[in-house]
């Protein structure tokens, strides 16, 4: 009986290991297909866009408008009062501005006689340009370690002119903003400068230049 049986457990063990490699082989292909199949791009995300503004006085310079103050602010330069110069930690500064609006040529006549700065066109703007200020507002920006300042009436030279595109530290540049008493009267306090920016931080500031008497020290 034992001898009888032989062949047939030796045929069922057989089956045994042909479908046990038939799915080892189905499994394995599964697997391979899977890893060389290229993914699915993700769905993608739409967002509908808002309208165009075709209206063409868009984007024309008017500090009281909001859209217009983050366009500023999101602006590389732009000019304006400097409240303070203020330490922030080791070498580091902050200053405070106030952005201004600087119209030169005839249009600076009708701006400032729109504004009530002068009463007819003859007495407005005479040196050229106006200053148009409608929102006093100070922001602080950070001022890069490597700043450039460049100064046009800084200092004089031998012969009483004023040292034009003169280069000062940043720390000779604080001193002007000082709150002692003697520098409040101080000209370089009240004039624009320009205002240079990178990856948010200040990196030229440069005085704009308004004809001004020359005081010669005594």
């Amino acid at each position: 009986m034992n001898g009888e049986n032989t062949p047939a457990k030796k045929k069922n063990v057989w089956v045994i290991i042909i479908v046990f490699i038939s799915i080892w082989l189905i499994l394995g292909g599964l697997y391979f297909w899977s890893s060389t199949r290229e993914p699915e791009p993700p769905p993608q995300l739409v967002v509908k866009q808002p309208p165009v503004n075709e209206d063409p006085d868009i984007g024309r310079l008017n500090l009281a408008d909001t859209t217009e103050e983050d366009a500023i602010a999101n602006s590389r330069s732009f000019l304006g009062y400097i409240g303070q110069v203020r330490p922030r930690f080791g070498n580091l500064y902050t200053l405070d501005i106030d952005y201004i609006e600087w119209i030169s040529g005839p249009e600076s006549k009708q701006a400032a006689l729109d504004d009530g700065a002068c009463e007819t066109l003859e007495e407005c703007a005479t040196q050229g340009f106006y200053i148009r200020n409608e929102v006093e507002r100070y922001r602080t920006f950070d001022i890069a370690p490597n700043v450039e300042i460049i100064m046009q009436t800084y200092s004089l030279d031998k012969d009483n002119n004023f040292n034009i595109n003169q280069k000062i530290s940043i720390e000779e540049f604080k001193r002007i903003f000082t709150t002692q008493k003697d520098k409040e009267d101080s000209p370089l306090r009240k004039v624009p400068y320009l205002v240079e920016r990178e990856d948010g931080s200040v990196i030229k500031i440069m005085e704009k230049y308004i004809h001004r008497k020359i005081e010669i020290p005594k």
